[in-house]
């Protein structure tokens, strides 16, 4: 959903309930669609299921943006959990499968945005996973305010449990099942105010920490797929420019080295995080080290576009001239540092 859009004209929930009698709430996308009208409709062909509710009272919650270490999959099952009013130890998070499918010529996201590029993934999230958190808590309060027979306005929800004027409590847990039953709003719910914020803006410590720190968390240098090849890359060393003649022969010759491509240079009209960064040479080999061996045996000159005459060499000279005519660099130094140890801190406090 986008906050473009008015949510109250479109369906923009599913609810269902699994064979265990939990409640799972997700958002329903749209198919690919290029009009405000087609994007209102009512045609639905996904089901995005954020947050799944289990009896015992756990709060599974599912981050869909990957993980590289910007602590994304905390950050959106905050969000989520804030809205729910969910009790923070009792979530667990679990990355979501990635949902792309060909459309239109290029790929098309069928569970909302799951990139990790240009800190998009918090703004991307915000308002679609606050209305999920924000329309679970609902159906839990419905489910309630129907057991005790009492009006739903004078129920409050509060660590993954509804609470009546009385002191009554029941957990989510307990009320899984009766809120998989009921149809799910017509129109969004209301979200917090941001001074109600009891999760969002405190300090967490990322859902992932113990695993990274304990060497259980796998990456992609991780993986091994039969028959892959080891990609390596020379870049031009001028920002916007151009490859000049490319001489590769000598590390064609090289054995196990099995392709040698050109990278155009960038085309400014195609988005960012989808193009190349630079023009450049790829070199894809059996192992790493012919990779790099014909990497350094590839010859071609890098052309600069008239503005520019930034290069890689250059910058560090130029940083290093400035660091002997100021003092900053010493300060930035100490708190390049100080925010290092920050981070170790937390990641001790995480996994306590």
């Amino acid at each position: 959903m986008s906050g473009a859009h008015d949510a109250s004209r479109r369906r923009f929930l599913k609810v269902l309930g699994s064979a265990t009698g939990a409640l799972i709430v997700g958002m329903q996308l749209p198919a690919r669609a290029d009009t405000a009208d087609e994007l209102l409709g009512d045609v639905v062909l996904r089901l995005n299921p954020c947050v799944r509710i289990e009896p015992d009272g756990t709060v599974v919650i599912g981050a869909r943006d990957p993980e590289v270490g910007q602590g994304i999959r905390t950050a959106q099952a905050r969000i989520i959990a804030e809205e729910l009013d969910a009790d923070w130890p009792r979530v667990i998070v679990l990355p979501m499968d990635l949902g792309a499918e060909d459309g239109d010529g290029g790929p098309s996201w069928t569970l909302g945005h799951q990139e990790a590029r240009g800190s998009t993934g918090v703004p991307a999230a915000w308002s679609d996973l606050r209305t999920v958190g924000a329309s679970a808590r609902e159906l839990l309060v419905r489910a309630a305010a129907q057991r005790w027979g009492a009006d739903a306005s004078t129920l409050r929800t509060q660590l993954g449990k509804v609470i009546a004027r009385d002191g009554r409590t029941l957990d989510y847990g307990e009320l899984a099942a009766e809120a998989s039953a009921l149809p799910p709003p017509n129109v969004a719910p209301a979200v917090k105010s941001p001074d109600a914020f009891r999760l969002i803006g405190q300090d967490a410590g990322d859902v992932d920490a113990r695993d990274i720190v304990t060497g259980r968390q796998l990456h992609a240098i991780d993986q091994w797929r039969g028959g892959a090849l080891i990609a390596v890359i020379a870049r031009c060393p001028y920002p916007g420019g151009t490859l000049g003649n490319l001489h590769a022969s000598a590390a064609r010759a090289l054995k196990g080295v099995e392709q040698i491509l050109t990278i155009p240079k960038p085309d400014p009209s195609i988005p960012l995080g989808t193009r190349p960064l630079a023009a450049g040479v790829a070199v894809l080999a059996n192992d790493t080290w012919t990779a790099l061996r014909a990497r350094e045996l590839c010859r071609s000159n890098g052309h600069p576009v008239p503005w520019c005459k930034v290069t890689t060499r250059s910058l560090p000279r130029s940083m290093h001239a400035s660091s002997r005519r100021r003092p900053w660099p010493c300060a930035m130094m100490a708190i390049t540092i100080m925010r290092a140890n920050w981070r170790i801190a937390r990641c001790r406090r995480a996994i306590r």
